[in-house]
Formats: C-alpha cells, sequence, structure tokens
C-alpha cells in the first residue's frame, strides 16, 4: 500500500495586513453591542402592565438558617432580625415565606437547609436599593453567612 501526499503551496502574505484586519473585526465587534449591554443578560422588552396594575421592583430574598458554627438562626432570632432590619426599612409591607433551601457549598458538598424567604415589591429607586442591600448585609454579619441569595424583577402589581 503506498501514501500519497497532496502538496499545497501558499503565496506569500503580509502578516501586519492579517492583524490589521482581526483588530478592524473584534473592533467593530465592540461597536456593535454598547459595553454595559454586553456584560447584562440579554435586555427583554420593557413590561407592559394591564389598566389598573403598577410597575414595581419584586425582590426576594433567600437567608439559610444554618450557620457555619453548626447551630441554626432560632425562630426567636429571625422573629428579631425581622423587626429591627426589615420592617423600618420596608413599613408599607412585605412577605415572609418558610422553604427549604439547597446550594453547593465552596467544598463541593450539596447542603440543604431550613430557609427563609422574604418577598418585597417597592418602587425600585436608590433608597429601596440601598434598603435591600443594607438587610443583606446586616444578616450576613449578624449570623455569620457566606451569602443571602437576592432575586430581582420587574412585576405588575395590583393591590
Amino acid at each position: 500500500m503506498t501514501a500519497s501526499f497532496l502538496s499545497v503551496r501558499f503565496a506569500p502574505f503580509d502578516a501586519r495586513a492579517l492583524w490589521l484586519s482581526l483588530a478592524m473585526v473584534a473592533l467593530g465587534a465592540c461597536r456593535a453591542m454598547p459595553m454595559r449591554q454586553a456584560l447584562d443578560a440579554p435586555s427583554e422588552p420593557p413590561m407592559t402592565c394591564a389598566d389598573g396594575e403598577r410597575a414595581m421592583q419584586r425582590d426576594a430574598l433567600y437567608f439559610g438558617r444554618s450557620r457555619r458554627d453548626g447551630g441554626t438562626v432560632s425562630d426567636a432570632q429571625w422573629r428579631a432580625f425581622v423587626d429591627d432590619a426589615i420592617v423600618p426599612r420596608f413599613p408599607d409591607g412585605f412577605t415572609v415565606l418558610a422553604a427549604e433551601g439547597h446550594w453547593r457549598a465552596g467544598d463541593g458538598a450539596i447542603v440543604g437547609e431550613a430557609t427563609q424567604m422574604v418577598i418585597v415589591l417597592h418602587a425600585g429607586d436608590a433608597a429601596a436599593q440601598r434598603a435591600i442591600e443594607q438587610i443583606v448585609a446586616q444578616y450576613k454579619r449578624e449570623f455569620a453567612q457566606e451569602s443571602v441569595l437576592r432575586e430581582r424583577a420587574p412585576a405588575c402589581v395590583r393591590f
């Protein structure tokens, strides 16, 4: 059995022209999409609320009740946190739900824990955003938590 080889000969090229072409393509791709949009998730069309509804921001916060030292945030500690940290920042109202959370720890282990979910509907202004961030920071600090999950979404509401 004999092997045959195909011989191909390329014409000489100017490497500078190739690099310039690649740079122009890369710059064109960056210019086609604003940087902020490129970093964010794909944008969706603006939400349109029905008659009688009001556009608001919905934040859902997930507070794990397990502690690093092996203990848990007690019911009394949770109630005190709600009264001290959440009520003053959102006196118009919020909802608290009991849940069971599951997540992957830094060491790869799957962890399940009792969780409190807090849902807040607000105007989405800077003051409300700051209040949410303060609540999260306070919980992490008081109960030595690694994180608090925050989920944000636009919502149409009717009271």
